[in-house]
């Protein structure tokens, strides 16, 4: 019988062949990693703990700012975008886009996978 992590590494590498995603990951909120598929020498503890602040305070901000529910924060870099989403209130759902992907189908992969994820962890 395979473990929650197991599960969920299974559901990100479905994520990333259906939606041309280079990397993706699944963090706690509080900033552990959960389960992840990056690339070599990137520190995934680093990434956890930067991508449960950037949720937070995109999620603090819409509040603030009554525009509703936080959905996505995405992030967009020379080289690509990283886009967050929460996956449940335990775990958000984080991928780094290739450069060629359609952002409107990544946001319904990611759509459906953090709803995958949030079923997981409910276990």
């Amino acid at each position: 019988m395979s473990t929650i992590r197991q599960k969920l590494e299974e559901l990100l590498h479905e994520f990333e062949r259906r939606a041309e995603i280079a990397a993706a990951a699944v963090v706690r909120r509080d900033g552990l990693m959960i389960a992840y598929d990056l690339p070599t020498g990137v520190d995934a503890r680093k990434i956890a703990a930067m991508a449960a602040a950037i949720v937070g305070t995109a999620e603090r901000a819409t509040y603030e700012m009554g525009q509703g529910r936080f959905q996505i924060v995405m992030i967009e870099g020379e080289k690509g975008r990283m886009v967050a989403m929460g996956a449940g209130e335990k775990a958000i759902l984080l991928a780094l886009l290739r450069p060629e992907a359609n952002v409107g189908l990544v946001l319904l992969e990611m759509e459906r996978t953090a709803k995958q994820v949030q079923e997981t962890l409910r276990g």
